[in-house]
This record gives structure tokens, C-alpha cells and sequence, in this order.
């Protein structure tokens, strides 16, 4: 039985402008996702000491979570001398609950060389319940500083508290785990030039999760620092754009699948990701601009007492670029209002598991867009066609574990927008 998901969402953003030097911001997002997980999710998926069969445990069972997301802010201007501060302050609350009822069961041994399909598996057996909620309220404020014309400071920093509580219902035991952190970013933009900026950035993260562990504790907050370096060039009176970026991302607790049941988690104890990313884009002729984009990611475990130090990490490409391009057709033109646009995204072979197994293959992957602008009585409205995946290349996302996930086929999505 497959897997389903229904999701439904209502947001809003809200701006308000006081003035040049003064302005609010209100905005707000509510979800709800339930799931109705199918048998085609492996529990446990592990070869047999013969190296010809695989041992099945399935899980299946419903899964709800809802969402809900307040952020207010201020954003403004002020001068202290002939320094420029653009500050931002603000405040964000955020509540969810995940409620979780999971059936286990097996599947006869499958033979990798005489594979037999549509055998009948066995009896379910209830294997866990639990409800998890998790609040978080932070205070965040920034200042970006334009000391000269050519030497800029970002100064910013959050303040997070959280609870996270869960209740495992067939135990009948709550545990609960309550966290708080600031976190700085410093940043700093030197222009030698005005057409060339070089630019050195830190931070620091602190993100909760409402994952638990086998036994029902939930996992604390996963940490992160994070540098980058890298220049950025404008060319050709500025129609031009590139940025050329080192970075270097450390997590510590990071939640990971359980290696010996993939529908829990455990607490990874540090993973690295380091690289340099290339993004080009501009203006090539008037009508006609393009986007072109390349990483390069070397992303492991880096420190841990249960996955294997040096793996690499599950779903990232160590070579990663996509391409896009539009033209829309110039104003005063027979196809005034028209545009149409093409891309080509491609990633090399990735790893599907964590600790390391096998690979999933490298895929480039062909899409394109049309539309149209208009308005009635002076209102604006965009009519938009988009085919994704063209030649249906079968493609794959993994959570790290045992479930491989089919990203969409050939699709044709069609799109009506309009803003006030």
C-alpha cells in the first residue's frame, strides 16, 4: 500500500510603511499535513549473512502535524554622524504538534538474484504512539552599518527559548526538554572598487526538532557556525552579476535516521559541509537574461560514537549546477507581454544512506516556462505555464535511511497571480 500526504496552508505577509525611515512588517503561516503511511516504508532494510537475501520490517500508520508561525518586525533608517545604520528588530513565535501511531510488520526475505514479488505480509503489531509538541519564542535584531562607501558591517543576533514535550502513549510517559541560546552573526563588505566587493561572514544557529529517539526521549537542539568568504564582481556596466563563495558549516546534534530503526532518530554528533559556490547572472541582450549556478560540497561525519566517522552525507552531490534562461518579449513589440524561459539542472551520484551503503545515480533533469502578463482595469495579473522534468527522468530524494522518494515526473502545472 502506497503512502499519501494531504497538506493544506494559509499565510499572510503584511507591510506597512510609516514613513522613508520606518516600517512594520506582519506575517503569519499556518499548515496541516497528514500523512497515511503506506507499507512501501522500510523500518529495517539489511542484507542476511548468506549476501543473497534482505530482511523487510515495514512500518505503516497514520501521522498529523500542524504548524503555525507569528513573525512581527520593525525595519528602519537612522544616521549617528555621517554613518548610515539600516536596522531590523523583531520577534517570532512558533508552536507544532506531531501526532504518531506506527504499526510494524515483516516481509518475507527477498532474493536479490530470484526476487519474488506481491508475497503477503505479515500481522501488524503496534509499535509506537506519541504526541510531541514544541514551542519556540525568539528576539532577533540586526544592524547593517555603512561605516564608508566602501567598508559595510552587519551586526546581528537572535535569542531563542524552546520546549519541547512528548508523550509516549504506550508507555504513558512524557519527557521534555527545554533549551535557550543566542546566536551572533558578524559580517563584513570591503569594496576596493565599485564594481568589486569582497565579503567575509559568521554565524551561529540553534535549531530545535521534535524528533525522539527509539525509547521516546526527545533529541536536544542541533547547533551550527557557519563561515564564508568569497568576492562578488559587477561587469559590463552592471548587467552582469557573479559571486564566487567559500564556506565552511559545522552542526553538532544533528537528528539523523536511526540505523536500526529509520523511523526514529538519533543525535548525530557532528557533521561538516565545506565548498565554494559560483553564480553568475545578467542581462545578455535586452529581453534575454540567464542564470547560471555551480557548487562544489564535500559534506561528512566528522565526530559520532555510532555512525561511522568519514561517511559522507546522505542526499548531498559533491557537484551540483543548473542553468536557467529567459527572454520576454520587449515592450512596444507584437508579443508585448509574452515570455518563455528553459533550464537544466544536474547533480552527480549522491549517497542514499547514513552510514554509507550505496549510491544514487548522478541526473540531469530539462524544464521550461511560459507566460503571459496582463491586467484588467489597471490590475496586474500573470498567467504562467511550467513543465517540469521534461524527459521524465526518474529521479530520486533519500532520507538518509531507507526511503527513497521519486521527485515528480513529467508535470504541467498552470498559474494564475495577481498582487495588490
Amino acid at each position: 500500500r502506497d503512502s499519501h500526504r494531504n497538506a493544506e496552508r494559509i499565510s499572510y505577509d503584511w507591510i506597512h510603511k510609516f514613513d522613508d525611515t520606518l516600517r512594520f512588517r506582519s506575517g503569519f503561516n499556518a499548515s496541516a499535513v497528514n500523512y497515511d503511511i503506506g507499507t512501501d516504508r522500510f523500518a529495517v532494510l539489511r542484507f542476511n549473512a548468506d549476501g543473497r537475501t534482505v530482511s523487510r520490517t515495514f512500518v505503516t500508520g497514520p501521522q498529523h502535524l500542524r504548524d503555525y508561525d507569528w513573525q512581527n518586525e520593525f525595519s528602519g533608517t537612522f544616521y549617528t554622524g555621517d554613518i548610515r545604520h539600516d536596522w531590523l528588530a523583531g520577534v517570532e513565535t512558533y508552536w507544532s504538534f506531531n501526532s504518531a501511531t506506527s504499526f510494524q510488520g515483516t516481509l518475507p526475505n527477498l532474493n536479490i538474484f530470484a526476487p519474488v514479488y506481491g508475497v503477503t505480509p505479515s500481522a501488524l503489531r503496534l509499535s509506537a504512539s506519541s504526541d510531541a509538541s514544541f514551542t519556540n519564542i525568539a528576539g532577533y535584531v540586526q544592524d547593517f552599518v555603512t561605516l564608508t562607501p566602501q567598508i559595510r558591517l552587519l551586526l546581528g543576533g537572535r535569542y531563542d527559548v524552546t520546549d519541547t514535550v512528548n508523550l509516549n502513549r504506550l508507555t504513558n510517559r512524557t519527557s521534555a526538554n527545554a533549551a535557550d541560546r543566542f546566536s551572533p552573526r558578524l559580517g563584513i563588505t570591503y569594496e576596493p572598487v565599485p564594481t568589486t566587493a569582497l565579503f567575509a561572514n559568521w554565524a551561529n544557529g540553534f535549531v530545535p526538532t521534535t524528533q525522539t529517539t527509539v525509547s521516546g526521549a526527545t533529541l536536544p537542539p542541533s547547533a551550527s557556525e557557519q563561515f564564508e568568504v568569497g568576492v562578488k564582481q559587477q561587469a559590463f556596466d552592471g548587467r552582469v552579476q557573479a559571486t564566487v563563495a567559500l564556506f565552511q558549516v559545522t552542526r553538532t546534534n544533528v537528528p539523523t535516521p536511526d540505523p536500526t530503526n529509520a523511523t526514529f532518530s538519533i543525535a548525530s554528533g557532528e557533521q561538516q559541509s565545506r565548498g565554494v559556490e559560483v553564480d553568475i547572472a545578467g542581462e545578455i541582450l535586452p529581453g534575454w537574461k540567464g542564470v547560471a549556478s555551480y557548487a562544489y560540497t564535500f559534506a561528512d561525519v566528522t565526530k559520532d560514537n555510532r555512525l561511522p566517522v568519514g561517511d559522507l552525507l546522505a542526499g548531498v552531490a559533491r557537484h551540483a549546477g543548473q542553468v536557467w534562461t529567459t527572454y520576454e518579449f520587449l515592450p512596444g513589440s507584437l508579443l508585448d507581454g509574452f515570455g518563455i524561459g528553459a533550464g537544466v539542472r544536474a547533480e552527480t551520484a549522491r549517497e542514499a544512506t547514513l552510514p554509507n551503503t550505496f549510491k544514487l545515480p548522478g541526473y540531469v533533469r530539462l524544464d521550461a516556462a511560459a507566460w503571459y502578463r496582463f491586467a484588467i482595469q489597471g490590475q496586474p495579473f500573470r498567467a504562467q505555464l511550467n513543465l517540469q522534468n521534461i524527459t521524465d527522468r526518474r529521479i530520486y530524494d533519500t532520507d538518509g535511511a531507507n526511503v527513497l522518494r521519486p521527485t515528480v515526473p513529467f508535470t504541467v502545472l498552470a498559474s494564475i497571480s495577481t498582487q495588490f
